[in-house]
């Protein structure tokens, strides 16, 4: 039964690490920023690419929202945590009313 009461708080603190690991990486980002390549790169080609007349690869474009999608997000722990209290809740309602039953 003690492991039901501290599930929750378990996932908690999950969700408080990936608030804090995002914190650290927006920390971290001006640094990666200063070191940027240079933006008229040409992306390398493969030899037989080049004989085969393939044309070079396009640029990758920056999307913000794939930029959002790689970072932690606590979600996923706060609805474990509340799935978990919410069983706790169920479990004791329902001990309290079977024990009184027998």
């Amino acid at each position: 039964m003690a492991q039901l009461v501290l599930a929750p708080l378990l996932f908690l603190g999950f969700a408080q690490a990936a608030v804090t690991i995002g914190e650290l990486e927006k920390a971290s980002a001006p640094a990666a920023e200063e070191k940027k390549p240079e933006k008229n790169m040409e992306l390398p080609q493969h030899p037989i690419d080049k004989f085969l007349g393939a044309p070079t690869p396009e640029k990758p474009k920056k999307d913000k929202d794939a930029e959002d999608k790689d970072k932690p997000s606590p979600t996923a722990a706060y609805v474990f945590a509340g799935l978990f209290a919410i069983l706790y809740v169920v479990g004791r309602i329902l001990e309290d009313r079977l024990v009184k039953s027998l």
